[in-house]
Formats: structure tokens, sequence, C-alpha cells
């Protein structure tokens, strides 16, 4: 007896906690506020918003190889040691002697270069792949982050039903305590006055105690909903900070139970576009490749002037001595053309891969769509199943309750009244957030 007062004093502190009106844990939360505050401040969202904004920089990074590249040169030199060469004599004089060697140094003790370089590529396959895969690969991430942000929109919506389901399950859990409780006073009195066995009376007990650990274990479930729920609309996890749900479970079955059954188009799905993307990514990747056994060509241009002298004296400018020139250069790889004939067979092999991974995820998309539809019109209907199986197998414990108190029914029968209506209990909350969940996939399989 004195465990059982302690599980029933533990439970009727947790369970006026749970009847009674719950002190707000936070700001108010509907559902609609959690999808839009998940869509603003979810991590992983916001993480692939940045990944975005990231490959968009990278793209016009990747432009600046298309434009001239300028710079101005200068630098100036002291030459500490003039290093000397030495030229046969008729290098200087047609008619000098060439076994005479003389030696002439050709540097001054200070020198000095200032001028522009300009250098542009005329044609460079490497450069064009650049800019087109990283252009590629932006729009790649736009669509990775709207499939993301579809995929955080159904889990955000999840797990607002989770709570709002968990927080039912607490208080039918609430219900069943109670209701143990009436059926172990029932056979504890009878016991008292010799009409069940002690038997009887432990298995009451023993029921009693494990309902009670049933609603205890109910409130861990919610906490833990409440934990997720925070997390995917981006708010520190703080008991302090969770809110308090204004939708109901049967808002939220109303909101859910009707969904519209529009014909599915795959090639405006975002998944559709990805796939797609990925496969013009390995093309223009073969493309560019095929094209890096054609020459390079590339025109510089030099205009500056140079400084000669002894003296350090920049002003002069009998010491300055202008130079420029143009340089066209032309380069044909050949060494590299075997490494890119395989490397042109992979991405071949790469582009097939892609194309038959487009198809099979297309396929897949398809049949979970059918599925989730049929589901959906399967739990619409089981809930209404479920809710009357509900409210009978209620009114039946109720009713062998009351034929317990009279002495006309068996412990065991009480007992097994008592689990009925908890199952049918627990069946209605599943088969709504069946239904919810059904939902929802269909929108997340439409939507992306």
């Amino acid at each position: 007896m004195r465990t059982t007062t302690t599980v029933l004093s533990v439970f009727m502190i947790c369970f006026c906690s749970v009847v009674a009106q719950q002190p707000p844990l936070g700001p108010t939360l509907s559902y609609d506020e959690a999808i839009a505050r998940a869509r603003t401040y979810n991590p992983e969202l916001r993480e692939k918003a940045s990944t975005t904004r990231a490959s968009r920089a990278a793209v016009s990074e990747a432009k600046t190889g298309l434009i001239p590249r300028v710079d101005l040169n200068y630098d100036l030199q002291r030459n500490l040691i003039i290093p000397t060469t030495p030229i046969p004599g008729n290098a200087l004089d047609p008619n000098g002697d060439p076994n005479v060697i003389t030696p002439v140094r050709f540097a001054t003790g200070w020198t000095s270069t200032a001028g522009v370089l300009a250098s542009f590529t005329v044609f460079d396959p490497a450069t064009y792949s650049v800019v087109e895969e990283r252009e590629i690969r932006s729009r790649l991430d736009e669509t990775e982050e709207k499939i993301t942000e579809t995929d955080i929109i159904t889990e955000a919506g999840l797990a607002y039903t989770d709570v709002v389901i968990a927080r039912e399950q607490q208080r039918l859990a609430a219900e069943d305590t109670l209701n143990a409780y009436r059926a172990f006073l029932v056979v504890r009195d009878q016991h008292e006055v010799g009409r069940r066995t002690i038997i009887e009376l432990n298995v009451a007990r023993v029921e009693l105690d494990a309902a009670a650990t049933r609603f205890l274990d109910a409130g861990r479930v919610l906490r833990s909903a409440e934990q997720r729920l925070l997390y995917h609309v981006g708010t520190e996890q703080s008991e302090t900070t969770t809110p308090e749900l204004t939708d109901s479970l049967q808002s939220l079955y109303q909101r859910f139970q009707s969904i519209p059954e529009a014909p599915y188009n795959d090639s405006l799905s975002a998944t559709y576009v990805k796939y797609t993307q990925q496969a013009e990514l390995t093309s223009a990747q073969k493309s560019y490749t095929s094209l890096g056994f054609v020459p390079t060509v590339t025109l510089t241009g030099y205009y500056g002037a140079n400084y000669f002298n002894n003296v350090l004296m920049l002003g002069n400018t009998d010491a300055w001595y202008g130079n420029s020139y143009l340089q066209l250069s032309v380069r044909v790889p050949l060494t590299n053309a075997f490494e890119r004939s395989y490397t042109v067979s992979k991405l071949s092999s790469q582009l097939d891969a892609d194309r038959a991974r487009l198809e099979s995820s297309m396929n897949k998309r398809r049949y979970d769509l059918e599925r989730s539809r049929a589901d959906h019109r399967f739990y619409r209907e089981d809930v209404m199943r479920k809710r009357s199986t509900m409210d009978l197998t209620q009114r039946s414990f109720e009713e062998a309750l009351h034929q317990a108190e009279l002495g006309q029914l068996l412990a065991s029968e009480l007992s097994q009244a008592e689990f009925t209506a908890k199952q049918a209990k627990t069946e209605y909350l599943r088969s709504i957030y069946n239904l919810i969940q059904a939902a929802l996939t269909i929108q997340r399989i439409t939507r992306s």
C-alpha cells in the first residue's frame, strides 16, 4: 500500500499540472508560425542559403578570368656587385681580333623598371569551363536550397504534430492512470470485505503502477518532442522557450484531412531539376575536356621604360629607355592527350549514370506519391473508425467498472476492458498522426 500511495501521490501532482491550464512556457506558436519560423531560422536552411550565396560569388569570381588582366609594374634594384661578361674582340668591332677577350659589365649600379603589363586569354577551354561549371553549380545549389526548404517545412510540420499528439497522449495517459486507480479502489474495497483475493488486489496494484509509469514516460516523450520542434524552428533548446501551441489535434486533423490530388508533373519538380542539372554539369565537363585538345591562345602586351645609371637620379630622363612589346602565344597540348581521353570516357559513363539516376529517382517519387495518396485515403477513413472505437471502448470500460463495483465482473475482465480502452485511444492517435504524415509527404513530393 505504501508503494501504491507513493505512486499515486506522484501521479496526482503531475495530473493536476496536465489537467489544469498549463502556464505558458514561452510565446504562443501556431502551425503556420512554426513553418514561417523554420523558413527563417532553421540552421540547416540557413547553411544552404549561405552556400547558395557563396556559389553565386564564385561565378562572378570565375568570370574575371574572361577579362584582360592589367598590372602596373615598378621595381628598383641596387646592383652591389655587377657581374662581368667576357666577349671576343670582334663582337663589338668587326675588324677586331676574335682571340682577344674583353671583359665587359652589362649593368649599372642602379636599375629600375616601370610599366603596364596587359594579358588577355583569347581562347582557353579551361577558363570557359570554370565559368560554366560554376554557373551550373550555382543553379544546383539554389535547387538544393529549395529541396531543403521543402524538407524542413515537412519536418517542422511533423515536429509540431508530434508535440500536439504527445500532449494528447500525456492527457490520455493521465486518464488511463485515473481509470487504473478507480479499478484499484474497487478491487481494494472488495478485498477488504473478502470478495476479492489477494492475487486480484496485487494485479490491480501492478496495473496502477504500470499506468503511472506510462504517464511519466509520456511526459518524457513530450519533452523530447518539444525539443525537436524547437530545433526545427531554429530556437534555442530550453524549457523556458518552449512555446504554447495554439493548433489543437482536431484543427490539425481538419487541416490535413483533405489534400487536392492534382496531376503530378515530373519536369516541374525541384528534384527533377536537380538531377537534370547534375547531368548538365557532367555534360559540360565532358565537352570542355574534349576541347582541351585544341590550342590555347594568349595575347600579352607591355609598355614601360627601364632606368640604367650608376647614380640614383630617377628624375634624369636621359637615363630612362623605352621598352614595349606585343606577344602572341599559342600552346598546343600534346603529352596529356591520353589522360584527357580517359577523362572523356569516364565522364561519358558518369553522364549515363546521371541519366539513370534521374529515371530511377522519378520512378521512386511517383511510387512514393501514389503510396502516400493511398495511405492518406485509408487513414482519412480509419480516423473516423478509430474515434468510434475509442468512444465505444471507453463506454464499455465505464460499464465494466460499474459491474465490478457491484461484484458482477471478475477483476481480469475489468483489467481487459481497461486495456482495450487504452489501446483504442493509442490507435486513434496513431491513425491521426499517420494521416498528417501522409499529407505532409504528399506536399513534400509535389513541392520538391
